[in-house]
């Protein structure tokens, strides 16, 4: 896609002042995780202590066959599991697009907004990046994106902005600050609950439902396992639900600093607790799903399709959200954090 006609409609809202307009002016697209998880207003607050005016805002959804023309520069160089689970993740429920100025700097504002906005890798990234300070726990969770450049900022926001009165009123708002246009609700709070965008909270709360699960007819002996296992499972799920939300690599780091693997005891106690065929069946479904979560967790390969499969299978059906956190991890893993970093 070419940026021909929101040129056209800059030009015609500035005129002359137009090149100046385009490099004073950013856009950022919060992604649906991060509006669900209540995170726009944090966001707002950050580009305003580096100089930016939200000067526009608009919800959207994004449709898939946006997500090539979006990541255009990106395609040659990624998989396509990558760019599905991308599109997965993009498409899944309301975005927000934010109109930014930067009117008193010299520096084009695409491209400062691009340093400090921080790399989708949480370990590349600076400490007081927006992505760090959203707490963005992998590279494709990486919660907001925004240009590269100012002819990128064209073409995307023709992209996500097709009508010609809507290009026009977004530059009237970059330009004089009109923001009559808007057409974004007052509430940004999220989703009541905010879904979690971390795996290691949605993988605890899995296992937990699978030990409920396992203990439903259970002999004495097996259910006294699962009542063991699941205080632990408990008292971890608690302690990363207390953790900062905005630095998950710390509260991952901290949990596998202390993670004792229980799936080798949980198989012992499936084999040794003799039930009927049916119900063996089951349990072997949530077992399975609970060894490829406790994989996830500690940082080792796991199936996505497999891992979904069998929490299906064993009645522990993951929502959208917590489908969307999987798939992101299995894709991108979240990074661990050294034991000296911890330690500072």
């Amino acid at each position: 896609m070419t940026a021909g006609e929101s040129r056209l409609a800059l030009d015609r809202v500035a005129g002359a002042g137009s090149v100046k307009l385009l490099s004073s002016s950013a856009t950022a697209l919060c992604s649906p995780p991060c509006v669900a998880s209540g995170r726009v207003p944090r966001a707002i607050t950050w580009f305003k202590s580096v100089g930016f005016e939200v000067r526009w805002m608009r919800p959207l959804r994004l449709q898939r066959t946006q997500i090539p023309e979006l990541w255009e520069s990106l395609l040659p160089t990624i998989s396509q599991r990558r760019v599905d689970v991308a599109s997965a993740l993009l498409t899944a429920g309301p975005a927000v697009l934010l109109g930014l100025r930067r009117p008193t700097a010299n520096a084009n504002a695409t491209s400062y907004l691009l340093d400090l906005k921080g790399s989708a890798d949480p370990l590349a990234r600076e400490e007081g990046s927006l992505r760090s300070h959203l707490g963005a726990p992998n590279i494709l969770m990486s919660l907001i994106h925004t240009p590269d450049t100012s002819e990128d900022l064209l073409r995307e926001l023709q992209l996500l902005v097709p009508r010609t009165d809507e290009l026009e009123e977004f530059w009237r708002a970059m330009h004089t600050g009109d923001t009559r246009g808007n057409s974004l609700p007052l509430d940004l709070s999220g989703d009541d609950p905010p879904p979690p965008i971390t795996a290691l909270i949605v993988g605890l709360r899995l296992r937990a439902r699978l030990l409920a699960r396992l203990a439903d007819g259970a002999s004495a002996a097996f259910a006294r396992v699962i009542g063991e296992i699941s205080s632990a499972v408990d008292r971890d799920l608690e302690a990363a639900e207390r953790s900062d939300p905005f630095d998950p690599l710390t509260a991952l780091a901290r949990y596998r600093a202390t993670f004792e693997p229980q799936r080798d005891r949980l198989l012992r106690a499936i084999a040794a607790d003799v039930t009927t065929a049916d119900l063996d069946e089951r349990r072997r479904l949530a077992c399975g799903a609970y060894v490829q979560l406790e994989s996830m967790a500690a940082g080792e390969p796991f199936g996505f399709e497999v891992l979904t499969a069998r929490l299906r299978s064993a009645g522990v059906v993951p929502n959208t959200w917590e489908c969307i956190v999987l798939a992101s991890e299995w894709v991108t893993p979240s990074p661990q954090r050294s034991g000296r970093e911890l330690a500072q």
